[in-house]
């Protein structure tokens, strides 16, 4: 991009306001009275808003005119490069809003990024994006750069709004119940301690690659099994019982994965505390551990019982990353992943042996068959051809990018052969830290004595669907959202 600065100098208008003048000669705002003109501009909005994304900063006077009317909005400025900020904060009108809470100043090459991070639809609601006429004009030549850096955040923003919005009355729900399972238990740590760390841990996804794989699994005598949710029935039809199973989801579906469970008082179960509490508590209670992935409210209980639930990673969203985090973070040197595809091999979206072939059988019938349900999976979302028998969609591309950024960011040497993963691991090794005498009617006691303020970031998703689900009057206060959402978590019991 161009580095020139696009203002020429400073100017004052007709009623003594500084502002800044474009290299064409124009000016953003009115050379008479721009303290008018921006309250005339604000009062034209179509509706209330608390968050604005100005195209053009120009003197600051609009900025500070949306200060003055709604205090606690988030707005962002976008100035073509550098060089215009720097001129631009000689300007008190701007000057005075660097310090500014909520009150941001950004590039068009950092766009995406500060919207993608400031931007919390759950907390702001709608977004109101000012365009400001004589300097979109002044930058013809970066105007698709700007459109497009826009355009994919706020996709991003969408999607990430969109799965807070359908789960997050269901998080806060799982979040509860599995904290109730978690008050006074006591678990049994020998069964972590007694992992021989020296053998090779395997993480099993469900992958179609699992079923020209599961020969290795099985011959490797040297081994410790991880298996994700969904790969722990398939294992089971192979005779293998794993040592440990992670499960993320926190849909009811996941019960599915442990209708077996309660036999098996040898394997250590993993759950994401926001995840399916019906299958958490469907496991023996010494042998079930909770861990946090990110959910700010687990985040919360996290901090209130002094850090010591574990945190793995989830990525984009797969167990299978959760999985691998636990292995590197207990200590294992030697990984092997195995089913983790992120891809539809030759057809298949899973291995054999998932809940889903007891499911589709049920559903089968003349006119309705077992490939016709795996299909209906299969081309639910458009499909990327990757090769002639290896198809991927958006969704698991991410998946993808995120387990090889995992393996990147925390310097992990792989090799990957016949849809395996080799990894090794030279991450010292971390035991896990016991969770004293939590005490849920305490908990509760506690989130009903705790200033809002400081349970503002852990209620955004809740607060999100109510936002999208509730049908609330669009002009209803974000402190009102709070109330609401805090009121619900607190009415458990």
């Amino acid at each position: 991009m161009n580095s020139k600065n696009i203002y020429k100098e400073f100017i004052s208008a007709k009623n003594g306001s500084l502002i800044p003048v474009l290299n064409s000669g124009r000016t953003i705002e009115s050379r008479y009275n721009p303290e008018r003109e921006a309250e005339t501009q604000i009062q034209n909005f179509e509706k209330k808003y608390n968050a604005f994304l100005i195209l053009g900063i120009g003197s600051g006077i609009l900025m500070n005119k949306l200060k003055e009317k709604y205090p606690d909005s988030l707005i962002i400025g976008v100035e073509r490069s550098n060089n215009e900020l720097n001129f631009l904060f000689n300007n008190k009108y701007i000057s005075g809003l660097k310090d500014s809470d909520n009150i941001f100043f950004t590039t068009i090459e950092n766009l995406q990024s500060e919207l993608c991070e400031k931007y919390l639809p759950a907390k702001y609601g709608d977004l109101k994006i000012v365009e400001q006429r004589n300097w979109i004009f002044e930058n013809q030549d970066v105007t698709e750069i700007i459109q497009k850096q826009i355009q994919s955040a706020l996709k991003q923003i969408s999607a990430d709004f969109s799965v807070q919005s359908h789960f997050g009355k269901i998080w806060c729900n799982n979040i509860i119940h599995n904290l109730k399972l978690l008050s006074n238990q006591n678990n049994n740590y020998s069964l972590i301690t007694a992992l021989d760390r020296n053998k090779t841990a395997y993480i099993i996804a469900a992958g179609p690659s699992i079923d020209e794989n599961i020969n290795t699994i099985i011959k490797d005598t040297n081994k410790i099994v991880i298996a994700t949710d969904t790969a722990f029935q398939i294992l089971q039809k192979y005779k293998i019982n794993p040592h440990i199973v992670v499960s993320l989801d926190g849909q009811n579906i996941s019960y599915n994965h442990f209708m077996n469970s309660k036999k098996m008082d040898k394997t250590i179960y993993f759950f994401d505390l926001a995840g399916d509490f019906s299958a958490s508590k469907n496991v023996p209670d010494e042998n079930r551990f909770f861990f946090v992935s990110g959910h700010p409210f687990s985040s919360f209980v996290n901090n209130y019982v002094n850090n010591t639930l574990p945190s793995l990673f989830a990525g984009a969203g797969t167990v299978t990353i959760s999985a691998l985090d636990l292995a590197v973070k207990l200590g294992f040197k030697k990984i092997k992943v195995i089913g983790a595809d992120f891809a539809y091999l030759n057809g298949k979206s899973y291995a054999k042996g998932t809940y889903l072939d007891s499911l589709y059988n049920y559903k089968t019938s003349k006119i309705n068959s077992n490939e016709n349900n795996y299909d209906k999976l299969l081309f639910r979302t458009p499909l990327e051809i990757i090769n002639s028998n290896k198809y991927s969609t958006s969704v698991l591309d991410s998946y993808k990018k995120s387990f090889l950024s995992y393996l990147s960011i925390n310097k992990l040497e792989y090799v990957y052969e016949n849809n395996i993963y080799g990894i090794k691991n030279k991450i010292i090794k971390t035991e896990l830290k016991k969770v004293e005498n939590f005490n849920f009617i305490d908990f509760m006691n506690y989130l009903k004595s705790v200033s809002i303020e400081k349970l503002e970031l852990s209620l955004l998703p809740l607060i999100a669907y109510f936002r999208k689900y509730n049908n609330y009057d669009e002009n209803l206060e974000y402190s009102d959202f709070l109330k609401l959402a805090h009121s619900f978590i607190v009415s458990y019991n």
